[in-house]
């Protein structure tokens, strides 16, 4: 557990300190715009989603925030050779390395014929076939695939980077260690988020290579567009909250009605018999439901949520109500990670903007550790973490 607790620390610092520096240099390269001097980039966030009190200037966090620092490099860097570099970590390690093996690079055509992935994870392993035949390249590559995606949509989207970041391998992580190909999905959605409504053609393009990868997103890419201008109120959480628990009775009675997931991949058909899940999933629901309920109340009367943020708390409301659905079939609580990233962006943009943010942000950082140890110690087989230099 030692080495996960590690990197929360290294990476939480490397993006902290990113922030602290681009805000030095932001402050004067501000005061000298047009002079060709300044060293951040225009934000993707409007001012009134900035903390003020964060910088002293709306204007100078979104230029800090957006700017990337040798200490970004360093952090996606050690994020991404952690998971790369791991060996017979996670249950699905060895399905991944066996499908990888069991694949003929110099025929595609039959690769293609008898492939039960999706095609565009097909492609993936194909190219890496024309390079090696080693498996731990798929890893490596699949490090890249579900880390970059959301550091940079960190990068667009939070006003404290290190925070998220923190939350990021707190609640996120290591999650690609098992669902490999729809972390990857997930991770090309949320980056593609950051873009709706201004880049559409770029939120397509990367909605287009997540269905590639994991045809469930096709879900959450109706979810994103449907839900996108509801807000939090007390009738949408009523609405979500008790669609969730009827369709989780309805399951319960007729299992028949997950039928749908064979449509999308005939393979998803064998996740509902795994059935229901354990009172660890009543743990999640409550923490992320913990998690909503701190970042919609929490100085509301003072800052009211942005539109930004209503729509974040909308999906994490989602996210929610796919998990109650699946305490009866476990797949649709994996659905629920397209959602949950949220929340490692909506936590730190709320609590930046109160008065008290660093005691709050203190405790909740100490939530999440506890939360992150009982995570990786009871769930998917991730611990004990093992590289294959040691081998």
């Amino acid at each position: 557990m030692t080495p996960y607790f590690l990197l929360a620390a290294v990476v939480t610092l490397l993006a902290a300190l990113s922030f602290r520096v681009a805000l030095s240099y932001s402050r004067p390269s501000f005061a000298m715009a047009g002079t060709g001097r300044a060293l951040g980039i225009t934000g993707a966030l409007p001012a009134d989603d900035i903390s003020p009190e964060a910088s002293g200037s709306p204007a100078l966090a979104v230029r800090a925030a957006r700017t990337w620092t040798i200490f970004d490099l360093l952090a996606v860097a050690a994020l991404v050779a952690f998971s790369g570099l791991r060996y017979q970590v996670g249950t699905d390690y060895p399905t991944y390395e066996l499908v990888f093996d069991s694949m003929n690079g110099s025929d595609w055509g039959r690769a293609f014929e008898h492939t039960t992935q999706e095609y565009g994870y097909t492609v993936m392993m194909l190219l890496i076939k024309q390079f090696t035949e080693d498996p731990k390249a798929l890893f490596w590559v699949a490090a890249v695939l579900t880390v970059v995606p959301v550091y940079l949509g960190i990068k667009r989207m939070s006003t404290d980077p290190g925070f998220s970041v923190a939350l990021f391998v707190a609640f996120e992580y290591a999650a690609s260690f098992n669902a490999l190909r729809q972390c990857i999905a997930g991770a090309l959605l949320f980056l593609g988020w950051t873009y709706l409504g201004k880049m559409n053609a770029v939120f397509w393009v990367l909605a287009v290579l997540a269905l590639s990868f994991h045809l469930t997103a096709i879900l959450a890419v109706v979810v994103l567009l449907i839900v996108r201008r509801w807000r939090p109120t007390l009738r949408a959480t009523v609405l979500f909250l008790a669609g969730a628990v009827v369709a989780a009775a309805a399951v319960r009675v007729a299992p028949a009605l997950m039928s749908f997931l064979d449509v999308l991949n005939p393979r998803y058909g064998d996740y509902l018999e795994s059935g229901q899940t354990g009172i660890g999933s009543y743990l999640q629901i409550a923490a992320y439901a913990g998690m909503l309920l701190l970042a919609v109340n929490l100085g509301r009367r003072r800052v009211p949520l942005t539109p930004v943020e209503s729509q974040m708390a909308v999906y994490l409301l989602a996210a929610i109500a796919l998990m109650i659905v699946g305490t009866q079939a476990i797949v649709l609580s994996r659905l629920a990670g397209y959602f949950t990233t949220f929340a490692i962006v909506l936590l730190p943009n709320r609590i930046a903007r109160m008065e008290d943010r660093k005691v709050v942000t203190v405790l909740f950082l100490i939530a999440a550790g506890a939360y992150f140890a009982m995570d990786i110690m009871n769930y998917g087989e991730v611990v004990p973490y093992r590289t294959y230099l040691e081998r």
